[in-house]
């Protein structure tokens, strides 16, 4: 199983807090636009039913970064279609109607191409969020050498005494910088098993597959399906649904069938990059958008 980190970072914050001093948590909104995707990736039907309700939308969204509070209105505006359309899949919770008004209106900005292109430009707009934001205060690392006396002491010794006094620096600097995470309630960040578990409980909640087929599916225990779900569940905080409430029609068959279909397409479209994302959508979207993923 392929393994995956939320952050290119060397510190996260866990997903139990997602807010610090007002900050948005960069990995609860990565893991939370991973399902939300995967929800999507799995069930192509409902991504035609979100651009339809865009379609309706008689006006283009304006631009997050040009007008923050007008995109902030736009949205709300228009939120109540897209509510009922997380109803009808089984996403109850606040921010899966964020997310879907946020896709439904980022479609606007993609008129005449695919669906899944959009799905793409999406991925690439949410993992933009929470890019350039701090938890801690910026400290630039300054580092005074001595002068060299040409006179007094030969290059390759003062050379020799300038490497060493960088190393002790940066360790120093880097040492500093990592006590101030901690203290601040950041944590190593984790590398995780991979974007399976997104899968399963995407099709656990919305294509309401059972874990016990889902691990059929894979070749799993399904205790090995029961804990990754239920905890990604608790990582996102999404309100599960009833567990005998499944859809006895989903096979083990045909959930393998669907899950091989969404890897290889996956694979197909190689890692995401920013590349082709308009530059205005790389930008912090505005507080009240933010609280609506959180």
């Amino acid at each position: 199983m392929a393994k995956f980190r939320l952050t290119i970072g060397e510190y996260e914050l866990g997903p139990e807090r997602a807010h610090a001093n007002g900050q948005v948590l960069e990995s609860l909104l990565s893991m939370r636009s991973l399902f939300f995707t995967a929800v999507l990736a799995l069930n192509i039907e409902k991504v035609e039913g979100l651009v339809k309700i865009a379609s309706a939308i008689a006006e283009i969204p304006p631009l997050p970064s040009e007008n923050p509070e007008a995109f902030v209105a736009f949205i709300n505006k228009n939120k109540a279609a897209v509510e009922d359309w997380c109803k009808n899949a089984g996403l109850s919770d606040p921010w899966c109607a964020g997310f879907a008004a946020i896709f439904a209106c980022s479609s606007l900005w993609y008129s005449g191409t695919s669906s899944s292109s959009v799905l793409v430009s999406l991925t690439g707009f949410l993992e933009q969020v929470s890019k350039g934001q701090r938890f801690l205060p910026e400290e630039p690392m300054i580092i005074n050498f001595s002068d060299w006396n040409v006179t007094q002491e030969g290059r390759r010794t003062f050379i020799e005494k300038a490497k060493h006094l960088l190393d002790q620096k940066v360790n120093d600097y880097c040492n500093q910088k990592e006590a101030q995470a901690q203290a601040a309630g950041l944590v190593k960040a984790r590398e995780r098993r991979g974007l399976e578990p997104f899968y399963w409980l995407a099709g656990y909640q919305v294509n309401r597959w059972s874990k016990t087929r889902i691990a059929e599916a894979e070749g799993l225990e399904r205790s090995t399906v029961k804990e990754q779900v239920n905890k990604l569940t608790a990582d996102i905080g999404l309100s599960v649904r009833d567990p005998d409430n499944s859809d006895r029609s989903q096979t083990a068959g045909l959930i393998k069938q669907k899950l091989s279909m969404v890897r290889a397409e996956v694979a197909a479209e190689g890692p995401f990059t920013t590349e082709g994302v308009p530059p205005a959508l790389g930008t912090l979207l505005p507080p009240a958008i933010i609280a609506m993923l959180t």
